[in-house]
């Protein structure tokens, strides 16, 4: 099996032989993968703080960014806010995706329902 090519905005730093999707001729493509910790919106802003001060030292020590570019992955420190918009311009993005092809699926595929329950057109 090989490799053709990486699905986020920029090239893996283990992989940097492999170009995106996107450089491989598919403009606008980006699928990726990311992890991060998150509290709940009450949780106290002290907490909030020193949990993301902790976790951003890591990020930023040479033994983090080594650990995480070893599993392909890399570090994105920075403050809770930004970790905020991500997860919000996630969610629109992939809801206007799916108001787009919904938009012009055929009427014998799904389509949401009541609730969001998956169901078949009736015509």
């Amino acid at each position: 099996m090989r490799a053709l090519a990486t699905s986020g905005k920029t090239r893996v730093a283990a992989l940097l032989e492999l170009p995106t999707v996107a450089e491989a001729g598919l403009a606008g493509y980006e699928a990726a993968l990311w992890v991060s910790f998150v509290m709940p919106s009450a949780s106290s802003p002290t907490i909030i703080a020193r949990l993301n001060r902790e976790v951003n030292e890591i990020l930023k020590s040479t033994d983090g960014t080594e650990a995480l570019v070893a599993q392909g992955m890399g570090p994105e420190p920075g403050p809770p806010e930004a970790l905020t918009e991500r997860i919000r311009g996630d969610i629109r993005e992939v809801a206007e995706r799916r108001r787009s092809r919904l938009a012009s699926a055929p009427s014998n595929t799904l389509t949401s329902g009541p609730e969001g329950h998956q169901s078949w057109p009736t015509r």
